[in-house]
């Protein structure tokens, strides 16, 4: 993932935990909505993925370098993307689940406010995720020779 990217997700991240923290937010009235948007958009993923790789648009994209990764080609880039987002959505649910698990003894508040509101910070995070990889993937399918406009995270690849 690109070093800006991960900066703005740490920062983000960051700034929604320690708001959560001030103003108290109780993630346990929030596990069960983020359990079930982050769970569709995992299978969102997965599917797009899978629609991408079996298409002959991947083919060209793993030909193609990525000018910010020369390392990567831009299939490889947008995999990565894929990936990331796939593991925090399934740390999501795993959090989400433990807020729901019924506790047999009483968690510190100090220790609860921490997590809830990290837990916040990784929800929102995943939203985050979820508009990177829709700009990502409609940035991928508008391009084409005759739309020279796109400039979205790259310039449009030669194919």
């Amino acid at each position: 993932m690109d070093k800006e990217y991960k900066i703005f997700l740490i920062g983000c991240f960051i700034t929604v935990s320690v708001i959560a923290y001030l103003l108290n937010w109780n993630f346990d009235s929030m596990a069960d909505t983020a359990t079930t948007l982050v769970s569709i958009a995992v299978g969102v993923y997965i599917a797009a993925a899978s629609a991408l790789l079996g298409s002959p648009y991947a083919k060209e994209l793993k030909q193609i370098t990525d000018k910010k990764r020369p390392s990567n080609t831009l299939l490889g880039t947008l995999l990565d993307y894929f990936r990331h987002a796939g593991k925090l959505g399934i740390t999501t649910v795993i959090v989400s689940c433990l807020y729901k698990i019924p506790a047999i003894y009483n968690v510190p508040v100090i220790i609860a406010r921490i997590g809830s509101a990290a837990a916040y910070g990784i929800f929102f995070c995943n939203i985050l995720f979820l508009w990177l990889l829709s700009l990502t993937v409609c940035w991928l399918t508008s391009c084409s020779e005759e739309d020279n406009r796109v400039k979205y995270p790259y310039s449009c690849p030669e194919i």
